[in-house]
C-alpha cells in the first residue's frame, strides 16, 4: 500500500484528471491540454515605526489564469471558437471614424459564461464526478496567442489563451467552502 494512503482509501489528486468548462464558447474539454488553477495573493503595507516594520494585508488579487488548447479544424475548430468569443465579448473592428464600440465588462462575462475548473477523482466508482471545483466568477479573456507554425516540427498547433476574473470559489466534494 503507498505510504499517502491510509484506511480510507483516499488517494492523491493526479494533475491530468481535469475539466475546464468554458460553456458559452463551445470549446470541447478534450481540446484543453493545461490550465492553471486560481492564485490569490495579498498585497502588503509596511509600517516602520522605532525600527521596526510591521506588514498590514491590503486587497486581494486573484491572479491570471493560463490554459493551453490544441486547434482542431471543422466542427471543432478552437481558433473559430475564440475569434467568435472576442466577438461575443464587443469587440469590433474600427471600420470607420464614427464606430464607438468598445469591450464591455457585461458582454465579455457573457460571452464566456461561468467558468469552472473540475479535478476529477483517481479512477473511484466515481471519478467522473468531480472532487474539487473552481468556479470562477465574472470572467473574461484577457489574452489570446494564436500559436506558431513552423515546417521542421511535426507538434500540434497550440492556442494560448489568458482569462482574468474578480474571484474563484472553490467546491470540494459539492461542498461550496466560502460562504
Amino acid at each position: 500500500m503507498p505510504f499517502w494512503r491510509d484506511a480510507t482509501g483516499q488517494d492523491p489528486k493526479r494533475s491530468y484528471r481535469f475539466l475546464l468548462r468554458i460553456p458559452q464558447t463551445g470549446i470541447k474539454s478534450f481540446t484543453i491540454q493545461s490550465c492553471k488553477k486560481p492564485a490569490l495573493k495579498f498585497k502588503s503595507t509596511i509600517l516602520n515605526y522605532l525600527g521596526h516594520m510591521f506588514r498590514y494585508l491590503g486587497p486581494a488579487e486573484w491572479t491570471p489564469i493560463d490554459v493551453t488548447l490544441v486547434d482542431c479544424a471543422g466542427n471543432e475548430d478552437v481558433s473559430l471558437a475564440i475569434a467568435k468569443l472576442i466577438q461575443n465579448s464587443g469587440y469590433r473592428f474600427p471600420l470607420s471614424e464614427n464606430d464607438k464600440s468598445s469591450i464591455s465588462k457585461r458582454e465579455a462575462t457573457q460571452a464566456l459564461g461561468t467558468v469552472t475548473i473540475d479535478q476529477l477523482g483517481a479512477g473511484n466508482a466515481d471519478e467522473d464526478t468531480p472532487i474539487e471545483s473552481w468556479v470562477l466568477h465574472n470572467a473574461q479573456l484577457a489574452e489570446v496567442d494564436f500559436g506558431s507554425l513552423k515546417y521542421e516540427d511535426e507538434k500540434l498547433v497550440e492556442i494560448k489563451i489568458n482569462l482574468v476574473y474578480d474571484w474563484a470559489e472553490i467546491q470540494v466534494n459539492g461542498q461550496r467552502i466560502w460562504t
